[in-house]
C-alpha cells in the first residue's frame, strides 16, 4: 500500500513539475537591460557630432519591414549615426515605440515613438548612442513586441 502511495505521489510531483516547466519554456533568447540613453557625443569644437531623432526615411541603410503583425528583422545591429527606416508593408496601421508593452520609454530617457504609420508608410530614426533599443507596436502590443536595434561602435 505505501509503495503505491509513493509512486502516485511521485507521479503527481513529476506532473506538477512538468506543467510548470512546460509553461516556462526557455528558448535562450535574452533581451539585455536597456541602459539609460547617454547624451550624444560631442565633437572637439563642442558641437553635437550626431543628433539622435526622427529623420526623413532613407532607401539606404537598414530597412525593417512591418509585415502581418511582425517585422522581417527582429534584431538589427547598427553603428552610431545609422538611420534605420521602418516600412509598413502591411495593410494595417502600426507604430514603432521604444520600450515594452505597458512601459513605453519616454523621449527624455532615449525613447522614440513613430505615431501611426499607415499602410505603405515609412518612418526613420537616427541612432547615435550605443545601447539596445527595444521597441514594440502600440497598436498590436500583444503580438508585436521584443524587437531590438542594437547600437554598438
Amino acid at each position: 500500500m505505501s509503495r503505491s502511495l509513493i509512486v502516485v505521489s511521485s507521479l503527481l510531483a513529476g506532473a506538477a513539475a512538468f506543467s510548470v516547466a512546460a509553461s516556462c519554456i526557455d528558448f535562450g533568447y535574452r533581451v539585455p537591460a536597456v541602459p539609460d540613453a547617454a547624451p550624444a557625443d560631442a565633437a572637439p569644437d563642442g558641437s553635437s557630432a550626431c543628433v539622435e531623432g526622427a529623420v526623413a526615411p532613407s532607401t539606404s541603410g537598414p530597412q525593417i519591414n512591418l509585415i502581418t503583425l511582425n517585422v522581417d528583422k527582429a534584431v538589427v545591429n547598427v553603428t552610431p549615426g545609422t538611420v534605420v527606416t521602418w516600412n509598413n508593408t502591411d495593410t494595417m496601421v502600426h507604430t514603432v515605440t521604444a520600450g515594452v508593452p505597458g512601459a513605453p520609454r519616454p523621449p527624455a530617457q532615449g525613447g522614440f515613438d513613430s505615431g501611426d504609420i499607415p499602410a505603405g508608410g515609412k518612418w526613420a530614426w537616427r541612432f547615435c548612442n550605443a545601447r539596445n533599443a527595444v521597441y514594440f507596436c502600440k497598436t498590436h502590443a500583444s503580438q508585436m513586441s521584443g524587437y531590438r536595434v542594437v547600437v554598438a561602435p
